[in-house]
């Protein structure tokens, strides 16, 4: 079914979701991908996903940002180069401090 067959108003249930929802009371349930195509049950709160799937999809958005960290995760982050050697991240917090090192790199000099 395409949104233009699907045009209807808000709080309206149009045929075919008519037709799903009696077969989720008759079946006790229905597969999440027979609902994608009647939105306005899921909008009108007569579908909910059924916690498995709930589960299933947590799963799924928590292990992209793992995937995506877990070689970082790997990077040997002990600093092997001699203390006298500028740093190539420093973290600053505070104002004062803050404030201080944008005017020094201004005068391209080193903050305290």
């Amino acid at each position: 079914m395409t949104a233009e067959a699907h045009s209807h108003g808000v709080d309206e249930v149009c045929e075919a979701g008519r037709t799903l929802y009696e077969r989720a009371l008759r079946n006790g349930g229905v597969l999440t991908r027979e609902a994608t195509d009647v939105p306005c049950l899921i909008d009108l709160g007569l579908l909910h996903p059924s916690i498995e799937d709930r589960i299933a999809d947590e799963r799924r958005r928590e292990a992209r940002p793992a995937a995506v960290f877990e070689p970082l995760m790997r990077i040997d982050g002990r600093h092997t180069s001699s203390a006298s050697d500028t740093p190539m991240l420093r973290v600053l917090s505070g104002s004062d401090r803050i404030n201080r090192a944008i005017t020094a790199a201004r005068w391209r000099r080193p903050a305290p």
